[in-house]
C-alpha cells in the first residue's frame, strides 16, 4: 500500500523562511568579512605611513629638478601620524641664497586603497611605490611636480661604517684658522720636494687601488678616490634628484666646492671624486689638509706616505683608518 505525504502550505513557508535567512546571514557574514578585511588593509597602510619620511627627488613636467634647486629641497620632510600628514618644504631664498625659504602643509588624509592615499580638501596625487610616498601636484609656475620621499631609517639612506671609510670626505669641515696657519713656522721645503708627484694607495681592491694623491706643487694637492658603486646618500651629498630607485643605466657629472664626482652605473668603478686641496708642512714628519682636520698625511720614508683618516662610526665612536700610499715611479 502506497503512503501518500501531504505537504500543507504552513511547512512550505517554514522551508522557504528557513532558506531565505540562511542566505542572508551568509550574505551578512561575507559582508561582514569584506568590511573587516578593509579595515585590516587601512591599518596596514595607515602603519606603513607613520613616521617621519625624507625627499630624496623631485621631477618637474617629467625632468629631474637642476643640481641647484635640488640642494635646499633635499631637506625637505614628510611626517604621517594615524591620520594626520605635516609636509615641510625647504627652498632657496630668492634674494640670500641660502635655503631659507619654508613652507608648510599640514591637513588629514584617508587611505583609497593600498597605493593611493588622498589629502583632505587637495587634488594632490598621493601614490605609495616601492616602500616610497609618491606626492603629484601643480606647483607655483604651473607645472606638474612630483616629490619622492623615503623613510629617514631606510636602508637606502644609512651610510654604513664601511662606506664612511671608502668616501673620505674632503668638504671644508671649518676653514683652517689663518693665525694657526701663521703659527707654523717649519720649513717644510726639504718634505714639499720629497712629496712632490703622485702617490697610489696599496690595496686588493680593484677600485681603491687606483685612489691617488697627487702633491702638484707646494701648497696643491689632487686627492682622488675610486668606488665601485654608489648610493642615494652619496647622490644627496651632491644634490642629484634622481627618481627613486636609482636606475639601473644612470650617469652625471657634477662640481661642488672642491670636488668633482661622476657616477656611472655602466663603469667598472661607479664613483670617481677628484677634490682640489691646500696642504700644510706641520713638521718633518705630519702634512695637515686646510679645512679638512679629519685627515692628517703621515710622511713615513722616501717612497712612503700613511692617510689617517678619522671618523665617527654608527655608535658615535671616535674611529682612525689608516690607509698607505706608494710614489710612482717615473
Amino acid at each position: 500500500m502506497n503512503r501518500i505525504i501531504r505537504i500543507t502550505a504552513p511547512y512550505i513557508a517554514s522551508v522557504v523562511f528557513s532558506s531565505i535567512m540562511l542566505f542572508s546571514c551568509d550574505s551578512t557574514d561575507d559582508e561582514s568579512s569584506q568590511g573587516s578585511q578593509t579595515e585590516q588593509e587601512i591599518e596596514v597602510i595607515t602603519q606603513k605611513l607613520s613616521g617621519e619620511w625624507k625627499l630624496v627627488s623631485s621631477m618637474v613636467d617629467g625632468e629631474n629638478v637642476s643640481v641647484e634647486d635640488f640642494e635646499c629641497l633635499k631637506n625637505s620632510e614628510a611626517t604621517f601620524s594615524e591620520d594626520k600628514y605635516f609636509i615641510k618644504y625647504v627652498n632657496m631664498g630668492s634674494s640670500s641664497g641660502l635655503c631659507s625659504m619654508i613652507s608648510e602643509r599640514s591637513g588629514t588624509y584617508s587611505v583609497i586603497d593600498s597605493t593611493s592615499i588622498s589629502f583632505f580638501g587637495s587634488d594632490d596625487k598621493v601614490e605609495l611605490i616601492d616602500e616610497s610616498v609618491h606626492i603629484t601636484y601643480s606647483n607655483e609656475a604651473s607645472e606638474s611636480q612630483t616629490d619622492v620621499f623615503i623613510r629617514k631609517d631606510s636602508e637606502a639612506l644609512v651610510v654604513s661604517d664601511q662606506e664612511k671609510t671608502t668616501n673620505i670626505q674632503t668638504s671644508p669641515e671649518e676653514e683652517t684658522d689663518k693665525t694657526e696657519k701663521e703659527e707654523i713656522k717649519f720649513d717644510g721645503s726639504a718634505v714639499i720636494e720629497k712629496l712632490k708627484g703622485t702617490w697610489t694607495h696599496e690595496s686588493s681592491d680593484e677600485c681603491s687601488k687606483k685612489n691617488t694623491l697627487e702633491f702638484k706643487s707646494d701648497e696643491d694637492l689632487e686627492f682622488v678616490q675610486y668606488k665601485a658603486t654608489f648610493n642615494r646618500n652619496d647622490l644627496l651629498d651632491y644634490n642629484i634628484g634622481v627618481s627613486y630607485p636609482i636606475p639601473s643605466k644612470f650617469s652625471a657629472k657634477v662640481s661642488k666646492g672642491r670636488d668633482q664626482v661622476t657616477f656611472d652605473t655602466e663603469a667598472s668603478c661607479q664613483f670617481i671624486k677628484k677634490s682640489q686641496l691646500n696642504y700644510i708642512v706641520k713638521d718633518d714628519k705630519t702634512v695637515l689638509l686646510e679645512g679638512v682636520s679629519a685627515v692628517t698625511i703621515e710622511v713615513e720614508s722616501d717612497d712612503t706616505i700613511v692617510l689617517i683618516y678619522k671618523y665617527l662610526d654608527s655608535d658615535s665612536k671616535d674611529q682612525t683608518v689608516e690607509y698607505s700610499y706608494r710614489k710612482m715611479v717615473k
